[in-house]
């Protein structure tokens, strides 16, 4: 919650590791951005909105952290989100970034991550 996005740039953890191991290129580059990164994440202001710039979005919430889904709905409410290539050819997809624990969930979140790839 707050000013800030977290944008995950590199792992540690399963979704953005997996998404690296699958061929995606995660956005923005952190080295070009010249970010801070610490633990996979760059924190950005919204005025940096534009640095996500990819054709697809992936939203990383979970409803278990207060005042998380107030902040996201803050961000896709602003209007340096809407402008974001991937809003507009609505290519953002929300998935609960604490609900794939253990080997099982990694499972799971491979077939979440292959089908949301695979959508046009």
């Amino acid at each position: 919650p707050g000013a800030s996005v977290a944008v995950w740039v590199d792992g540690p953890l399963p979704i953005p590791l997996m998404l690296r191991e699958l061929g995606v290129v995660l956005r923005p580059d952190a080295t070009k951005a010249e970010l801070q990164v610490r633990n996979g994440r760059a924190f950005i202001s919204l005025e940096q909105l534009p640095l996500l710039d990819g054709e697809s979005i992936l939203v990383l919430q979970s409803s278990a952290v207060e005042g998380e889904a107030q902040a996201t709905a803050d961000v896709q409410g602003n209007p340096l989100w809407q402008q974001l290539p991937a809003v507009q050819a609505g290519r953002v997809a929300t998935l609960d970034r604490n609900s794939y624990p253990g080997l099982r969930g990694q499972r799971a979140l491979l077939a979440d991550l292959t089908e949301l790839l695979r959508a046009p």
